[in-house]
């Protein structure tokens, strides 16, 4: 898993269409205010991230937030050391429990959105984003109990 610092705190409605036969709106979310559930149109890159393009499940995405870690930490713990938490947490029971099947044996990847020293002391962000992902094939369903898992296993 890769993770990567919010920079931002844009919190935004859920993702809607403007109602019977429109097409979904694409609702940016602050990477702050992702929630549980939430599917992510495109992946971001290493960096910050400042808004996360939201969209329901049933359109194409990427990845989706399969839980929000709270950090309860007194200070930050450095970049490094938060990518190794966010790793451990991501990647462990909390994978398995919303998948289904283990990282290892899982076709998806994982990635977080993590506190920046900057997100830390300025926003008070103290929680690391889980997101399963399906990078370069889209998904137009919840990744939530699938059990998909890679050939061979």
């Amino acid at each position: 898993p890769r993770s990567v610092g919010a920079s931002s705190a844009d919190y935004s409605h859920e993702p809607s269409g403007p109602g019977p036969g429109h097409p979904p709106v694409r609702c940016p979310r602050g990477a702050v205010a992702l929630r549980v559930g939430d599917c992510i149109a495109t992946l971001f890159d290493d960096g910050g991230v400042e808004s996360v393009p939201v969209v329901p499940c049933s359109e194409p995405h990427e990845g989706e937030v399969f839980a929000v870690v709270e950090v309860s930490l007194d200070s930050f713990p450095g970049r490094e050391e938060m990518s190794d938490l966010a790793e451990t947490r991501c990647i462990g029971r909390l994978f398995e429990d919303d998948v289904g099947v283990s990282y290892d044996d899982s076709v998806y990847l994982a990635t977080s959105l993590s506190p920046t020293k900057e997100t830390w002391d300025g926003l008070d962000d103290r929680e690391i984003t889980c997101i399963a992902a399906s990078p370069g094939v889209p998904l137009t369903e919840s990744i939530r109990g699938t059990k998909r898992e890679t050939p061979l296993r």
